[in-house]
């Protein structure tokens, strides 16, 4: 490990200290990249011979391991040190050339044979109104505290990166990039950038910005351990070739290879301060992006509301797959923690949509005027999203939670079947694993422990809780009674369920000890590690399983064997075994291999009882005053298959007139027919792969 006082010597020395001190030992620990108060010049020979001294210590490492191998092991012990000689091959990560360098006969490609997804009947213009519930805890994209639900909204969904995946094909789509070629190596891919991009702040893009964000992603300014590791362990090279051209080489090809080699900038003006107290210091800054949005300075009152507004001129207006999308002009957004307060702003206009996907909402809530005489419309859309991870996450750093028999005990207490013909009217489905809607990457064989007293009681049993006492809770030998932790953002819904498990849990003699949490404090606790169960679910990225930031021991505990905070293993879970699979499936070439992985890993995953799945719903329920328009085209029906929620892609648009005619005709008291849409072309048949 680099020593912390190393930031504070003179740069030449602390150049010369790097060139022979930097280097990682092969448990892959999270190094830190000490620096003084750099620019972007002086980090790069610094990181460059960080990464150097790195291979060289992984290529030692792994060839000492070569050398003691069983068969078993040589084969796979090969493929590693044949990708870190390459890698060496390759020369500095962050490397500069000329656009000459390119190679001659690339084959290019700019993805624009695919469909358009927006509509061009779409109308710019107008203010859409929203909800968060609660107030982020920075503008930050990244570092600590930044993984919240708001960091989507502010970047993830805005901003553009080199290259897509279409949401309706899944094929290649171009970003930045007009046009990429994958060199015969199938290693390198060659990007070239539109031109005339610009940030949302007016300033613009330069291809010095790709080697920014490495800079500002992985020095020790920031906590972001994630990050850190994925830069250095999944990008060989990434070479500046004149203005316009960059290549990404990766250390191994992969399937669709252009959207794992796809990099996103970082702005030379915003992060001009970049240094020391960096997340102090930008703790409210809102970073400039390549998206349509930005949040200008005093446009947000803390704890209150933000608003975003919509770039003028924004570069991307005329490209296909950007264009006829981001349409309003402005996005407010309020924080209304009570989802009943909510609703009663949505039926007077105040906010412009709400999510009725809940049975009570649809069946119920929504009874209302407004529905009745068409001013709110609602709209049911069967997608083909991968299902996000929703269930308990079980904190393997917890003494009890050790215990397999214990994690299989809390499996079977847990009557999720009760929760969704109570809660959900039976709409719902049982989540059948933690990688469900892969298609032919999720294991169909895995499905989940059902409610079963006498099974959980089994297991209980080999865990050493036998008896029980007086309110009807087993106790072990020494009289501790059965009781875990369950924590869980806030909230009504959440809780009418939990209950049910709560009840159901104690007919098996487990106290289900329900504890609910603000929003960000809940957050804080799970990425610090300190819960027992927490009830959550975890964003997805398509069209692969990718499993390791969630289940590889590195992102389960630090160097000195504590858990690792704001670290996404939220289980604590470490083994030599998933390690391998982690390693084995960001390495994969083919389709072929990353299928072979995602079985074993997804049984290992299940055998090891870290994770109780909840339900699955492929479907929402999405209900919006009538102004607020969806695509209608011939490819298009109200949203793409490829979606989880219906704005996320900002298809949608604010028709100011229908608003105007909406708006009078309350005041005059006329209606509008009823209206109920049914969009089911994408839905899964029954017995169809998930």
């Amino acid at each position: 490990m680099i020593l912390e006082d190393l930031r504070h010597i003179d740069k030449m020395r602390l150049f010369i200290l790097l060139l022979v001190a930097l280097g990682l030992s092969a448990c892959q620990r999270q190094s830190r990249v000490a620096h003084g108060a750099m620019t972007l010049d002086e980090f790069i020979p610094v990181y460059n011979a960080y990464i150097k001294n790195w291979l060289a210590s992984e290529v030692e490492s792994t060839e000492a391991a070569l050398a003691n191998a069983n068969e078993s092991q040589q084969a796979d012990l090969q493929r590693a040190l044949d990708k870190l000689r390459f890698r060496q091959s390759v020369g500095d990560y962050l490397a500069v050339g000329d656009w000459e360098d390119i190679p001659q006969g690339l084959v290019w490609e700019d993805g624009l044979d695919q469909p358009e997804f927006a509509d061009p009947q779409a109308k710019r213009g107008g203010v859409f109104n929203r909800r968060i519930n609660a107030f982020p805890a920075t503008f930050r994209i990244f570092g600590s505290g930044s993984n919240g639900g708001f960091r989507s909204y502010i970047s993830d969904e805005i901003g553009v990166g080199l290259v897509g995946l279409h949401p309706v094909t899944g094929k290649v789509m171009p970003g930045l990039a007009k046009r990429w070629a994958v060199d015969e190596n199938k290693k390198t891919v060659y990007f070239e950038l539109h031109e005339g991009i610009r940030y949302s702040d007016g300033t613009a893009l330069t291809i010095e910005d790709f080697h920014r964000d490495v800079f500002v992603n992985v020095s020790d300014y920031v906590n972001a351990p994630y990050a850190k590791q994925y830069m250095r362990e999944q990008i060989a090279q990434i070479k500046l070739l004149g203005d316009r051209f960059l290549a990404v080489t990766l250390p191994e090809s992969k399937p669709l290879l252009p959207s794992f080699a796809s990099l996103n900038p970082s702005p030379e003006e915003f992060y001009r301060e970049y240094g020391p107290d960096f997340e102090e210091r930008y703790q409210w800054r809102p970073v400039p992006t390549t998206g349509a949005y930005h949040i200008q300075p005093g446009d947000f009152v803390k704890g209150v509301s933000i608003r975003q507004t919509r770039v003028k001129e924004w570069w991307g207006d005329d490209k296909k797959f950007l264009r006829y999308r981001f349409n309003p002009d402005f996005i407010n957004y309020t924080v209304i923690r009570d989802d009943s307060k909510e609703f009663e702003l949505f039926k007077v206009g105040k906010i412009d949509s709400y999510h009725v996907t809940i049975p009570e909402y649809y069946y119920e809530k929504t009874e209302v005027a407004p529905v009745f005489k068409g001013y709110i419309e609602k709209t049911v859309f069967y997608h083909q999203y991968v299902q996000a991870p929703r269930g308990f996450y079980l904190n393997l750093s917890k003494p009890k939670l050790k215990d397999l028999d214990m994690r299989l005990g809390l499996h079977y207490s847990m009557n999720w079947e009760k929760v969704i013909n109570v809660i959900h009217r039976g709409d719902y489905s049982r989540l059948q694993q933690f990688f469900q809607g892969y298609g032919e990457f999720t294991n169909s064989a895995i499905s989940p422990r059902m409610y079963s007293i006498s099974t959980a009681r089994e297991h209980f049993a080999k865990a050493g809780y036998v008896e029980e006492n007086e309110k009807g809770y087993l106790v072990n030998a020494e009289g501790q009674e059965l009781k875990v932790s369950l924590s869980y953002s806030s909230n009504p819904y959440y809780t009418k369920m939990l209950k049910i498990l709560k009840e159901e849990a104690k007919k098996v003699g487990l106290n289900l000890q329900l504890d609910a949490q603000d929003g960000s404090v809940f957050f804080k606790s799970v990425m610090e590690k300190q819960h027992e169960m927490a009830f959550m679910a975890w964003s997805t990225s398509p069209p692969f399983p990718r499993a390791y930031q969630h289940f590889h021991s590195s992102n389960a505990y630090d160097a000195e064997g504590n858990p690792k905070t704001y670290a996404n293993n939220i289980t604590c879970y470490a083994g030599d075994r998933m390690d391998e699979l982690c390693v084995a499936s960001r390495q994969a070439t083919t389709v072929e291999e990353v299928k072979e992985v995602a079985m074993e890993l997804q049984q290992l995953l299940h055998d090891e009882a870290i994770f109780i799945p909840s339900y699955a719903v492929d479907f929402y329920r999405y209900a919006y005053w009538r102004w607020l328009k969806w695509p209608h085209t011939e490819d298009i029906q109200f949203n793409v298959p490829l979606l989880d929620l219906p704005t996320e892609l900002h298809v949608h648009w604010i028709d100011e007139d229908v608003k105007e005619e909406t708006l009078e005709a309350k005041r005059k008291g006329l209606t509008f027919p009823e209206k109920v849409n049914i969009y089911d072309q994408y839905r899964t048949k029954k017995g169809e792969a998930q």
